[in-house]
């Protein structure tokens, strides 16, 4: 218990993961998603979906719009999460069990009383009623008087009506879609009313299986609480779902970080979990696990954990499995005891094999670790080329360094270096083993003056090249004022 006052305490400033107590898991928007051979890419925007070639055609907007998608290896199909709302009670009411309907149902009166009563601004305002109620089920509330009381609500709520009258509950669902130069949305895989953790959605290789997690975990506030406690930033339930026709979603592990990541046989997921549910911005220890989710037949079927290494828990471990059998792995590097002044600055990148080596290798080098910028890392946001041999590196905030480290050699290069301005727009990404994709800010010089760019950048030519030059300001202004690419869901 002593170990864990000091980490969560004196610790947490010198261990540069200050995210832990963050509004959000992720602070570096990803809007780009190239497919595994590269040639093509879907685009979120802010309200349209769109598919761009690597050469810089774009498709007219998508019939749908989502918020994060994952590719099939294939690359002529994904799975994405479309956002939805429910507007009315008939629309919520298939979404609630029985108990659920008849909880809202009894405390709509008492809450209705509370609406009437209540003067000044509805800014944060909550019902104080004799049972913990959740966001969501306010926004149920909401609703459901809505449509038995309007004329009485209006008058009530005077201008703030508008805003009540277009509240809806927000609901995701998980859609399989086809890809050849336009978005073709298919069948409707899932539909929930908790949140789908940004970067969680994965596909397996295999194409049989898709992964995610579930932001439904609740972590307790005070004792005069009437929230019923917070859905917790640091993690969710990992859930996994076969792709055939009347699957239905298994639960892989109670609470993980939302970047798992399906070994290469497709049997197995790798993710980082810990126990109980970090409270506020504590760090606790964790593991890193391997849990089998099909049988030799490849029928989803989840079995026990495997812990692969310990660690101290962080929201932002990501785990990359590659096709060799390596895992990487974003993690902090603590051995106690220690002196502060040889605290590390942040986590960076491990890797282990269990079927080959008993021991955990750093990746960077001990000069690499030094100098090199980890804000990927504390992020979550690296990304690995295809062929696994480098990965990128970003400045730490949303202005530094871009660059990559290569690992055969341990070489650090830049793309855009602390000095140059550069306004971290995008994730950085890998379209193939020779081009990093990136968003270049106004008035850079592979850009435009006065909006963002897409750039393609050659590691072996050191060009770049944009290709958003013809694509609407609408879109492309869009990332000026992008700062995560999470859905925006009530808790």
């Amino acid at each position: 218990m002593q170990v864990r006052r000091v980490i969560s305490g004196r610790l947490l400033g010198a261990l540069c993961v200050a995210a832990l107590a963050a509004a959000g898991p992720q602070c570096i928007s990803k809007t780009v998603y190239w497919s595994p051979d590269g040639q093509q890419a879907v685009i979120v925007g802010r309200d349209q979906t769109y598919v761009a070639s690597f050469d810089g055609k774009l498709s007219a907007p998508a019939p749908a719009s989502f918020v994060q998608v994952a590719w099939f290896a294939d690359s002529k199909r994904l799975v994405g999460v479309q956002p939805k709302s429910l507007m009315t009670w008939a629309e919520i009411q298939p979404y609630l069990s029985s108990d659920q309907r008849a909880r809202i149902m009894e405390l709509a009166e008492p809450f209705r009383r509370q609406v009437l009563a209540h003067e000044g601004s509805w800014e944060g305002w909550r019902p104080e009623l004799n049972t913990d109620v959740s966001d969501r089920e306010i926004i149920q509330l909401w609703v459901y008087i809505r449509e038995q009381h309007p004329e009485e609500l209006q008058r009530k709520l005077g201008d703030a009506w508008e805003q009540f009258s277009k509240l809806g509950l927000p609901l995701g669902q998980l859609r399989l879609c086809e890809v050849d130069e336009t978005l073709r949305p298919g069948r409707v895989l899932v539909e929930t009313l908790d949140d789908i953790a940004t970067d969680s959605l994965h596909v397996s290789p295999d194409g049989s299986k898709i992964a995610y997690v579930l932001r439904n975990v609740r972590v307790a506030e005070d004792r005069s609480s009437k929230t019923g406690g917070t859905i917790s930033d640091a993690g969710g339930t990992l859930m996994v779902l076969a792709l055939q026709e009347g699957a239905q979603p298994q639960v892989v592990e109670s609470f993980a970080a939302a970047g798992s990541d399906f070994t290469a046989d497709s049997r197995s997921l790798v993710y980082a979990t810990t126990k109980p549910v970090p409270q506020g911005g504590n760090l606790v220890l964790g593991s890193i696990e391997r849990r089998s989710i099909a049988d030799e037949n490849g029928r989803v079927r989840v079995g026990e954990p495997e812990q692969l290494v310990g660690i101290i828990y962080f929201p932002q471990t990501r785990i990359v499995c590659l096709d060799d059998g390596e895992i990487l792995f974003s993690a902090i590097n603590l051995v106690l005891p220690m002196a502060m002044a040889e605290s590390p600055k942040g986590p960076t990148l491990f890797s282990i094999r269990p079927e080959a080596r008993a021991t955990i290798v750093p990746m960077l080098t001990r000069s690499a670790e030094a100098t090199a910028p980890t804000a990927a890392f504390e992020h979550g946001a690296f990304d690995v080329r295809p062929d696994g041999g480098a990965v990128t590196m970003l400045g730490n905030g949303r202005a530094g360094e871009v660059g990559w480290y290569t690992f055969a050699t341990g070489r650090l290069e830049y793309v855009a270096t602390d000095n140059e301005e550069w306004e971290l727009l995008e994730r950085p990404a890998w379209r193939n083993n020779e081009e990093l994709s990136l968003v270049a800010p106004p008035g850079h010089p592979w850009g435009s003056p006065n909006r963002p760019e897409l750039i393609l950048y050659n590691i072996k030519t050191k060009q770049a090249r944009c290709i958003s030059r013809n694509w609407p300001d609408e879109l492309m202004n869009g990332w000026k004022e992008k700062t995560t690419s999470t859905q925006t869901r009530p808790e």
